[in-house]
């Protein structure tokens, strides 16, 4: 799990709330008032005139509801992605199908998150997008991965982060694989790029969040 970090950039995350219900918005920034490495700059209730609010307030994260009336979140990231592509769109759903955030993504989402598992990974969430990670709520993270991000993983790269969750060094996992620890130097990199991975850490709790191993 990732620690509260902050931004990239030293500064806190600056975000925009754009949801139609009101009460799940006041719970959104008491929530997010509570993280001293987050900062709500903004809130609106409708889609219409979410571009002037992101042109005017560039928050590095935009939290979304996907449906809305007047303009759905859909239409709102399309509108966005070309317009502000610093600002980093975190969709949220109450959708428990792959289908939805399947469409999020293709309109240029680059995290999606279930109103049901809000305390659970909002947090996680809004840290990963605002840092040019993609994040998708562990529900459905294996088959929007595959479908949409194409990180279907080969059994040499599952074996491999399960020796890592083991907490098995370069040299250990070398031994049982019987490759060199250049090779599996190699196989980090290729790995950590698949799955949008910082280090040895995230990726294993990536890949357990996406269903590809068991911790």
């Amino acid at each position: 799990m990732e620690c509260p970090a902050g931004s990239s950039t030293g500064g806190p995350i600056t975000t925009l709330l754009i949801d139609d219900h009101e009460l799940l918005r006041d719970g959104l920034r008491r929530l997010l008032d509570d993280q001293p490495d987050i900062t709500v700059v903004g809130e609106l209730g409708d889609g219409v005139g979410a571009l002037d609010l992101v042109r005017k307030l560039k928050p590095r994260v935009l939290v979304l509801d996907l449906q809305m009336p007047g303009m759905d979140g859909l239409d709102v990231a399309r509108q966005i992605v070309p317009e502000a592509p610093a600002t980093k769109i975190l969709v949220l759903s109450t959708f428990h199908t792959s289908g939805q955030a399947i469409r999020a993504f293709e309109a240029g989402a680059s995290g999606y998150v279930l109103k049901t598992s809000i305390r659970r990974e909002l947090l996680e969430g809004i840290r990963s997008v605002a840092n040019g990670r993609r994040f998708v709520c562990t529900e459905i993270a294996k088959e929007v991965a595959v479908q949409v991000f194409d990180e279907r993983l080969t059994e040499r790269e599952v074996q491999l982060l399960t020796l890592m969750a083991e907490g098995n060094q370069n040299k250990q996992i070398a031994w049982f694989l019987s490759l060199s620890e250049n090779t599996i130097k190699g196989l980090l990199k290729t790995l950590f790029q698949k799955l949008g991975a910082k280090d040895r850490t995230h990726a294993v709790v990536l890949a357990s969040r996406m269903g590809w191993i068991r911790l």
